[in-house]
């Protein structure tokens, strides 16, 4: 990510001229800061810092419009907007909270309204649970079911808001907005996802977080459920050169564990792994550790304390998670004996479940 800290000096007299983007903003007598920051955004990735001084109170500055970004404008507090082309007019209320109003029609009141929809989703969830909790005449197993039920419900209503968000705004910042709050529904379904970018503009499609986040979303597609294996190699500590394929697709089930001994969720998933291990370890079964973004010296000393017996491949970096997308660990992958990947991300109970389908012959 690129951070330029910009500083300017700029006339309060501004003219605005068509593709510019002009910030003003008059603060009352005695509350005037010094100065306030302007901070640029590509999609989701801060891209600049520019301070820009007040003066007698007030500050009046231009920018080229750019719809694809967006920017935040103040100091302790600050208002979110859209550079697109025209004026939009900043304000502190009286508990100093930045505000911003944009024109009739304009991108940045979109925004808004787009932050106010997630806080009412926010509050919806919040006041579901206080309903729930201070219920008497449910137990807990019934609370959780309705809440699950109620939290699968807002999140088809937060797939259908963002849908048509980015249906009405492929050029301009809102579309990206949209399909960076789409990507945890569809965290499953990259083949979705990519479908929906190509719904944004070439501008759009073109900015920086958008780029990253496609090729991103495409090495999850090229290693999905029902791809064939990716390898790589990681040299080991005593030199020695390990692949991937040293283990999978040779005709075994392996089960491949993303670690690390810093990693309390990994640690906590070692007695479920241990549990399938002792249970289908032979001649059609194996568990595989990659012990990725730890020290050699510290993954030792983890598989000594938690007693892992199964082979492990040490000090594996970026470049290897990369490969399969993968952006926080634990994440456990079972590989079937040619090698093609069965199921991704599995978890505690749901490791045996899947082990034991394909092992007792339901695969």
């Amino acid at each position: 990510m690129k951070r330029t800290i910009v500083f300017i000096l700029l006339s309060l007299a501004c003219v605005l001229s068509e593709g510019q983007t002009r910030l003003v903003a008059v603060f009352p007598s005695g509350r005037s800061p010094e100065q306030v920051i302007v901070q640029v955004y590509d999609g989701e990735r801060r891209d600049s810092v520019i301070y820009v001084p007040v003066v007698d109170g007030k500050v009046d500055v231009t920018f080229p419009s750019d719809k694809t970004r967006r920017g935040t404008f103040g100091l302790g507090s600050s208002a979110h907007f859209i550079f697109e082309p025209g004026t939009l007019t900043f304000s502190t209320d009286e508990y100093d909270v930045m505000r911003v109003k944009g024109f009739e029609g304009s991108l940045t009141d979109r925004l808004s309204a787009e932050t106010a929809f997630r806080w009412k989703i926010t509050k919806a969830m919040s006041d579901k649970l206080h309903e729930l909790g201070v219920d008497t005449s449910l137990d807990d197993a019934k609370k959780e079911d309705l809440f699950q039920e109620f939290y699968v419900q807002q999140q088809e209503v937060t797939r259908d808001y963002y849908l048509g968000l980015l249906e009405n705004n492929r050029d301009n910042y809102l579309g990206i907005k949209a399909i960076s709050s789409l990507q945890g529904i569809y965290a499953d379904k990259p083949g979705v996802l990519d479908s929906l970018m190509g719904r944004l503009s070439e501008e759009a499609q073109a900015s920086d977080f958008i780029v990253a986040f496609r090729q991103e979303n495409r090495t999850k597609i090229a290693t999905a459920e029902g791809k064939k294996f990716t390898d790589f190699e990681v040299k080991q500590p005593d030199g020695k050169v390990l692949w991937l394929s040293d283990y999978v697709g040779k005709g075994k089930y392996i089960l491949v564990d993303f670690w690390a001994s810093w990693c309390g969720p990994c640690r906590e998933e070692i007695p479920y792994l241990k549990e399938v291990w002792n249970e289908f370890r032979g001649e059609r079964f194996d568990i595989l550790g990659v012990a990725s973004w730890d020290k050699p010296e510290n993954t030792k000393t983890a598989i000594k304390e938690l007693g892992i017996p199964w082979n492990q491949i040490l000090d594996a970096g970026q470049e290897v998670t990369s490969l399969y997308g993968i952006t926080g660990i634990p994440h456990i992958i079972l590989f079937g004996p040619d090698g093609t990947i069965i199921k991704r991300n599995l978890r505690r109970e749901g490791i045996r479940e899947a082990v034991a389908g394909c092992i007792n012959g339901s695969r």
